[in-house]
């Protein structure tokens, strides 16, 4: 009977340690598409920003010949 008992502590040892990595993956896969998105974001900030700088000045440059 101890023996029995041994095993089944020990599979609940190992269910618990199985949990505990795939909780670890789960974060490090989390944080990983976190800054995956932010870095995208950020990208397509400055992308969005240079072209807002080359509209406007072409823009500006209208106006000051109309004017």
């Amino acid at each position: 009977m101890a023996s029995h008992d041994k095993k089944t502590y020990n599979r609940i040892i190992n269910a618990l340690d199985d949990g505990r990595r795939a909780l670890g993956r789960a974060r490090l896969t989390a944080g990983l598409i976190r800054f995956a998105g932010i870095t995208l974001v950020a990208i397509a900030g400055v992308i969005l920003w240079a072209l807002m700088q080359r509209w406007l000045r072409f823009y500006s440059v209208e106006v000051a010949t109309i004017a």
